[in-house]
């Protein structure tokens, strides 16, 4: 926690559908040491999604709605403008193959003026307006403003407020006592930025509830996992049918209706993380055939590396295949050696996006993203290979096969940035 800045933690561990455990670790508030508790609030950030996708399917069972139909059949408030032959439906909104703009939103500070849902659908608040830019079906694009549309399918179907709807439908059920998407709710952690110092303003308001307003605890979150779990293996009085389970964790591209899935050996798992601006990092992972789960809530920026840090020390311990820890062995390189891989790298497809790499005085090279202002640290664990020492992914450096010249450097099998002479002015 020192390390990565986060004052708090709070963490809930579940096993064979029972929560085992739960803990809090730091304070709520950097600056006034408020211990936190296991009854304090975090924003939940995109973790709000699967809770959302749980609300819709319960929605679809009480008032009778297709997952398949062009949700402007069930829409009154709004329509999506859909230029392409395909439908926007409820079920590519939940798995995000609706093809809609919007990855994720800012927030608002609690002084300004708070758009409702129509508004932010319209662009009027701090995004552009929530359109169908891809073909919908064709393929996966993460979209927060698809999960807009699904908070006003709620609203629209039922009357009543999206809060409403989800405490009577689904907070009060499963007893999820300390989950509200009351934007001001009491007993809260603060939020913290990269020093680990509060947010100016506490926190930011989210009126994209659905995608990212929830303010819960790992503990209510926990209770959630083990519900769709229930649900999965039929169990009787489960908060939805084992149908509608069973859509909720059918895979496609990765990814069933509001989690992702994986399968890692035997083990299969869903997940979500959750990442609001101003500093609230988060994630839920459910090795639902393995019956155990963990659930880590941070109230910093470098919260995420703190939480992947409790999933593989949870992984380790269950003996489950999800972000094991991974055991290398460094090899020793001269500062000369080092020192022709630092330098400058620009990533030629996004033009202007460019990586400084330096080297530290124990064998380390340090990556500098100037972009988001993250950095990450790689030990060497052959000539040309290095491993981050915290995510554990690698870097690989292609040099001239004459001249041996640093041409340029694969970013763990996804990117590669080519080797430039400095920064532009």
């Amino acid at each position: 926690m020192e390390k990565y800045n986060t004052p708090g933690v709070s963490i809930a561990i579940f096993n064979n559908n029972q929560i085992t455990w739960t803990d809090t670790i730091g304070y709520s508030d950097a600056n006034q040491q408020t211990p936190l508790t296991t009854n304090t609030k975090f924003q939940a950030a995109s973790i709000s999604k699967p809770l959302t996708a749980l609300g819709v399917l319960k929605l679809t069972q009480t008032h009778n709605l297709d997952l398949d139909t062009d949700i402007n059949q069930y829409l009154t408030s709004w329509q999506v403008q859909n230029p392409f032959d395909e439908p926007v439906t409820i079920r590519r909104l939940l798995n995000h193959t609706a093809g809609v703009n919007i990855s994720g939103f800012q927030g608002y500070p609690k002084s300004d003026t708070i758009p409702d849902t129509v508004s932010v659908l319209n662009g009027l608040g701090n995004t552009p307006a929530i359109e169908v830019m891809i073909t919908p079906g064709s393929q996966f694009a993460y979209s927060g403003g698809g999960y807009t549309i699904l908070q006003q399918l709620i609203e629209d179907t039922t009357g009543t407020s999206f809060q409403d709807y989800f405490q009577k439908a689904i907070f009060q059920p499963l007893q999820m006592t300390d989950s509200t998407f009351n934007q001001h709710p009491e007993n809260t952690s603060l939020a913290h930025d990269q020093q680990g110092q509060p947010h100016p303003n506490g926190w930011l308001i989210y009126p994209e509830l659905a995608a990212a307003g929830l303010w819960t605890t790992p503990t209510d979150i926990a209770k959630f996992a083990i519900a769709i779990q229930n649900a999965h293996q039929g169990k009787p009085g489960a908060i939805i049918p084992q149908y509608l389970a069973n859509a909720m964790l059918t895979p496609q591209n990765n990814w069933g209706l509001g989690v992702g899935i994986r399968e890692e050996g035997t083990d299969q798992y869903f997940f979500h993380g959750g990442a609001n601006p101003g500093g609230y990092k988060n994630i839920m992972v459910n090795a639902f055939n393995a019956n155990a789960g963990i659930v880590v809530m941070t109230n910093a920026e470098q919260g995420n590396k703190l939480h992947d840090e409790l999933i593989r020390a949870f992984s380790a311990h269950f003996n489950i295949n999800v972000l094991q820890p991974r055991h290398i062995q460094p090899i020793p390189l001269t500062d000369e050696q080092l020192a022709r891989y630092t330098g400058t790298y620009q990533y030629r497809e996004a033009g202007d996006y460019y990586l400084t790499m330096t080297q530290t005085e124990d064998n380390q090279l340090v990556l500098h993203d100037p972009n988001d202002g993250m950095t990450n640290t790689f030990l060497p664990v052959d000539d040309t290979t290095f491993v981050e020492i915290e995510e554990g992914f690698e870097i690989t450096f292609d040099r001239d096969a004459e001249t041996n010249a640093v041409l340029s450097v694969d970013y763990n099998g996804a990117y590669t940035f080519h080797r430039v002479d400095d920064l532009p002015n």
